[in-house]
């Protein structure tokens, strides 16, 4: 039995979360719940099965979690983060403390290990040992165990009658836990009985008076476990299998190890093994717990799974991306692609990622790869997939842009075509060689011509058209066995705008003759006045707005160019950056800003997606911000933006950082192009909502009126593009009262059937 957890459902100026939940880091039970914890997320699953996601957006304080585990005493679940930060979670509360974080230690805070011993929980970090007082919700001491006080790595921690133990990268340490100085590292010693004393140990644990632990070497999982009944011995029944985790079973223990799952007996016998769920996918733990009844495993691909034996089994399996990659994301009609390639350096150097393409369908993630499609395993040049640009005619196909293989079409989410040197006009590097076919850049003219920007070759433009015909052009010396990056076609004069990395911005014509380029033109915009006028000759991405101004994101901050049609009739075409005033001060819109993307909304409004600044939503014209989104003031998982796209149906903006991808709804939708499907979400408006309620289906910049059921006027507006917001009170600011509230419209703008109105209905509950 698998559980699929669905899609998220959220309200506008709120987030949500597309995050990995495949690997499953750390495993616990806390009264009738199981917690998994990835290393991105947290989600619980209680006695009914319901699943509930706890993330950065809705409750815990950060991405990163390295372990969890339940403290009985106060009945509740420690989390332990990368940063050392901290969180307990009682009775459904989140409590932070950030006591480690915030200290003034210098070195690695990772929480790597932990044990529960009543009230307490013994943190083993990167520096040393932190006890937690659990029930004070506060840090009780701090043990440095090296030598002469030095930091020394802590992997986890176990505690028997006399003793505790620290299994370190320096051996096992122990002290006397009633001893009152156990911050004086004098007071703990190295036990160099232990074979390889001196190795890394990275789990170390109690039963039955009875301690277990295992050698790591380079952080790798050793294939033995040692155990200590009065002396260190080596169970020889274990040998063979990297281990990840040792728990009670009751009179027993369990593993989780590379091959699965194993059961050992107090003779140190192996009794159970599992190895496969349902005999068909391969048990790969990271830890498994015992509940009595059932084994619980954090599986490293699976999610957290209940097994009670190879066949009866349940996965508790939340729906998200495989994992955490972004590089580009492209969306259209309801499905999201992205491209989880890597590049490294100013070169775009290969980074050999195979993790293909993510899909999301607003419900559910699948991915297109060498592990989905047999097709794509015939070939070892397909890494790196940069772009997906998805035919505006058909969402199921799609065209995958590998800096490395060249292009792949996809249809239905299979591969049908492997495009390179050999079958189209695409040429293979000059500088690389080996065959390779760098393509970064793809777009579709308004013909259903597909064109392509290929970096390192003379030829740097190519096109395969609505016909299937293949043809490269000459762009210049300037643009030859260059970088060539982002790809563009505007929708009022049919150019094709590519950025060619060190040198500028690309303007070709091909004058509607996509196989005839005696009549082409092509011009660059660089840097200097009379040339361009470019803030930085480095160009991360190119957009043009509903009025027909470019928009490009530089290294040094946007510019926008406002006269397109001069670029070939001799006129001024130079760029311009936008002036905005703050705190009364004149200045360039975000000019110390590095721009990696930026989306226009429904509302003509520019986000921009910055490289370590976070993200930013400008006016349409760029001169008024309207939110400033950071780590610090918001959800945002990272302020390193990758790649950004919007959900023009819904104003849901995909967010993809460092971190992994997210969702922010914006205030604005695409216009419709008539007032026929007005919706209001939520409707009805209960007593416990707190946000805005969105009204959706509008026209461009409809006037909109809400009243009561006398008429009496509450609240007006003009939508943001399709999309008007409400906050529920009217104009004296009060929430108002229950009952039936009627929303009209009017189009500003006129369609066949002229300057159109609607109406809809709303229900307040309080």
């Amino acid at each position: 039995m698998t559980v699929l957890l669905n899609g998220q459902d959220f309200g506008v100026g709120t987030w949500r979360e597309h995050l990995p939940y495949n690997n499953v880091v750390s495993i616990a039970q806390v009264g009738s719940k199981t917690y998994a914890a990835t290393e991105f997320s947290l989600y619980s699953i209680d006695e009914e099965e319901n699943i509930e996601r706890l993330n950065k957006i809705n409750s815990i304080s950060e991405l990163s979690i390295k372990i969890i585990q339940e403290n009985k005493s106060q009945n509740a679940l420690v989390i332990g983060y990368e940063s050392g930060n901290i969180d307990i979670i009682k009775n459904d509360n989140v409590i932070n403390l950030s006591s480690i974080l915030i200290s003034n230690i210098v070195g690695d805070k990772t929480i790597y290990g932990m044990h529960n011993d009543g009230q307490f929980a013994y943190l083993a970090c990167g520096f040393g040992i932190v006890v937690l007082d659990v029930k004070k919700e506060e840090v009780k001491d701090t043990y440095i165990l090296g030598t002469g006080g030095a930091q020394l790595k802590i992997n986890d921690i176990t505690i028997d009658d006399t003793y505790i133990y620290a299994a370190s990268d320096d051996g096992i340490y122990k002290a006397n836990k009633t001893s009152s100085f156990l911050s004086d590292f004098t007071m703990w010693s190295k036990d160099n009985s232990i074979p390889n004393s001196n190795g890394e140990f990275s789990i170390i644990h109690l039963f039955n008076n009875t301690i277990y632990t295992n050698l790591s070497v380079n952080g790798v999982n050793n294939d033995t476990i040692y155990y200590n009944d009065g002396a260190w011995n080596n169970a020889t029944e274990t040998f063979g299998k990297d281990y990840y985790s040792i728990e009670d079973k009751g009179n027993d223990i369990v593993t989780a190890n590379s091959t699965g799952l194993n059961v050992i007996n107090s003779s140190n016998q192996i009794i159970e093994t599992y190895s496969y769920y349902k005999g068909a996918v391969a048990i790969r733990p990271s830890q498994i717990i015992w509940d009595g009844n059932y084994f619980w495993v954090g599986d490293r691909e699976s999610g957290a799974t209940k097994m009670l034996n190879d066949w009866v089994v349940t996965n508790y399996f939340v729906s998200g991306p495989f994992t955490n990659d972004v590089f580009q994301m492209s969306f259209l009609n309801d499905l999201l692609w992205v491209a989880t390639g890597r590049v490294d350096g100013t070169a775009w150097n290969s980074n050999y990622n195979i993790r293909g393409m993510y899909i999301y369908d607003q419900y559910d993630w699948d991915m297109v790869n060498e592990r989905t499609d047999p097709a794509m395993q015939l070939t070892d040049t397909l890494f790196d997939f940069v772009q997906v640009t998805i035919d505006p005619k058909d969402e199921n196909h799609v065209f995958a842009s590998s800096f490395h293989g060249g292009i792949i079409e996809i249809l239905d989410k299979s591969m049908v075509n492997h495009f390179t040197f050999y079958n189209s006009s695409l040429q293979t590097s000059i500088i690389h060689g080996g065959g390779a076919v760098k393509v970064a850049g793809s777009t579709f003219d308004k013909d259903g011509n597909f064109w392509v920007a290929n970096s390192f070759v003379n030829e740097p433009l190519s096109v395969y058209t609505a016909d299937g015909t293949w043809m490269s052009f000459n762009c210049g010396s300037a643009s030859s066995n260059m970088v060539c990056t982002d790809l563009m076609i505007d929708k009022n004069y049919n150019y094709i705008w590519m950025a060619v990395k060190n040198v500028g911005l690309l303007v070709y014509d091909f004058n509607d003759t996509p196989t005839d380029n005696t009549d082409d033109q092509y011009k660059l915009i660089v840097s200097g006045e009379g040339n361009g006028n470019l803030p930085s000759k480095v160009i991360n991405t190119i957009v043009e707005d509903k009025e027909g101004e470019i928009w490009i994101g530089t290294e040094a901050g946007p510019a926008v160019l406002y006269n397109v049609s001069a670029i070939f009739d001799g006129g001024e075409f130079d760029v311009q950056q936008v002036l905005i005033e703050q705190d009364g001060v004149i200045q360039l819109l975000l000019e110390t800003q590095n721009i990696i993307e930026i989306v226009v909304d429904g509302g003509d409004r520019k986000w921009f997606g910055t490289d370590g600044g976070g993200l930013f939503l400008m006016s349409a014209d760029g001169t008024k911000l309207i939110h400033d989104f950071n780590e610090d003031n918001s959800p945002l998982f990272s302020n390193n933006i990758l790649a950004l796209t919007m959900n023009d149906n819904t104003g849901e903006l995909y967010i993809g950082t460092d971190k992994g991808i997210m969702g922010y709804k914006g205030e604005a939708t695409e216009g419709a192009e008539n007032l026929d499907d007005l919706y209001v979400y939520p409707n009805p408006v209960r007593p416990d909502y707190v946000g805005v309620i969105a009204i959706n289906g509008f026209m461009d910049e409809s006037d909109v009126k809400i009243t009561d059921a006398s008429g009496n006027l509450v609240y007006s507006t003009v939508s943001k593009g399709g999309q008007a917001i409400w906050n529920g009170n009217n104009l004296q600011g009060e929430r108002v009262k229950s009952g039936i509230y009627y929303c009209f419209a009017v189009s500003r703008t006129s369609n066949q059937k002229g300057f159109t109105k609607a109406a809809t209905k709303i229900l307040f509950i309080n």
